[in-house]
């Protein structure tokens, strides 16, 4: 066996004596690598959560535009960049501080 197919078998689970022989990890899961095995579980997995259950997510129209605060900027600077106030960015994005931003932090700007 060649150190390729060694590290194949580790990937899938299965470890190599000293001698060769293939052996299984019992305590690692197995992977089927049939085609189409992987699609076949994750459709069988999404179809036993209930719309109850499913992850609530916003339809794409009531999405907010995002911005990441670059060095130097107020909160002011980020809303005159976008043409917004500074406080409708602040209440959306439940800032309790306006005057304490910092440089990487990401808003979500409101729809003009």
């Amino acid at each position: 066996m060649g150190l390729i197919d060694r590290i194949r078998g580790a990937l899938r689970g299965r470890r190599t004596d000293a001698d060769g022989t293939a052996t299984r990890d019992e305590a690692r899961p197995q992977h089927d690598d049939r085609p189409g095995a992987k699609e076949a579980s994750v459709s069988a997995s999404a179809a036993a959560t209930t719309p109850e259950q499913a992850p609530a997510t916003a339809p794409a129209a009531e999405r907010h535009p995002t911005t990441t605060v670059q060095p130097g900027e107020t909160l002011a600077d980020v809303a005159a960049r976008h043409g917004v106030d500074a406080d409708a960015i602040a209440r959306l994005n439940n800032i309790e501080e306006p005057d304490l931003v910092f440089a990487g932090q990401v808003f979500k700007v409101p729809r003009g």
